[in-house]
């Protein structure tokens, strides 16, 4: 499986299509005032208050991160309805 590569714009391209890609253009420039993390979980605290939970889990053997949440809390919902 390739890895999926940074563009010049900082947007990343996955070549292969096989994992799925996330916009994280609305963390940019945010400020973290703290980090916490126990067994299973990353927790990254935002100034606004605001946390951003990073997980590795397993779906069907395979390895993968949980982010949550995976887009722009005050963006809304997507054409998905999440």
């Amino acid at each position: 499986m390739e890895k999926p590569t940074l563009a010049a714009d900082n947007t990343q391209k996955d070549t292969n299509n096989s994992g799925c890609l996330v916009d994280w253009s609305w963390l940019n420039g945010r400020k973290l005032t703290a980090v916490t993390s126990d067994l299973q979980t990353m927790t990254l605290t935002f100034e606004d208050g605001q946390t951003l939970k990073i997980q590795a889990l397993t779906y069907k053997g395979e390895a993968f991160l949980s982010f949550q949440p995976y887009k722009d809390p005050k963006a809304g919902p997507d054409e998905s309805g999440r």
